[in-house]
């Protein structure tokens, strides 16, 4: 079999690639759901946090709405089952921000009824405790999102 990767361009790869190496660790932001009957995170979405030294709050441009739409209709066009039906907001669901060197767990009042989540969250997004505030508010309550 002919590989189709010119040796040069290989290097380069490789070396972007091996670049990262350091980096696989560092905190990330992003967005998920919990699933409690599995204790487990999906359809986690995540980036590593840009520096925010000079101030603000920033995460990723990904909606839990549009992200719940791309799953469901993947899935479908490929007649695979899904965790992805139905509506997005009645499933256990969060965002992590960061805002200058603080990372901000935002929640609904589920996280309560399920602590065990909060160690898949900071292990899923590599932070730690020291530098995360958790911040539960209505827009992820079961049931809340854009439309109320």
């Amino acid at each position: 079999m002919k590989y189709s990767m010119k040796d040069d361009d290989r290097a380069e790869v490789m070396k972007l690639m091996e670049d990262t190496l350091g980096i696989q660790g560092d905190p990330k932001i992003g967005i998920f759901w919990y699933d409690p009957d599995e204790d487990e995170l999906f359809g986690i979405s995540k980036i590593i946090a840009p520096n925010t030294e000079c101030g603000g709050r920033t995460t990723i441009n990904i909606l839990h709405k549009d992200y719940w739409q791309k799953e469901y209709f993947k899935a479908k066009s490929k007649g695979k089952k899904t965790r992805f039906v139905g509506d997005y907001t009645q499933v256990p669901r969060g965002r992590v921000f960061k805002n200058n060197e603080t990372f901000e767990i935002y929640t609904g009042r589920w996280i309560n009824d399920h602590p065990s989540a909060k160690e898949l969250i900071l292990d899923e997004f590599d932070l730690n405790l020291a530098q995360v505030v958790w911040i539960q508010d209505e827009h992820w309550e079961i049931g809340h999102g854009w439309d109320g």
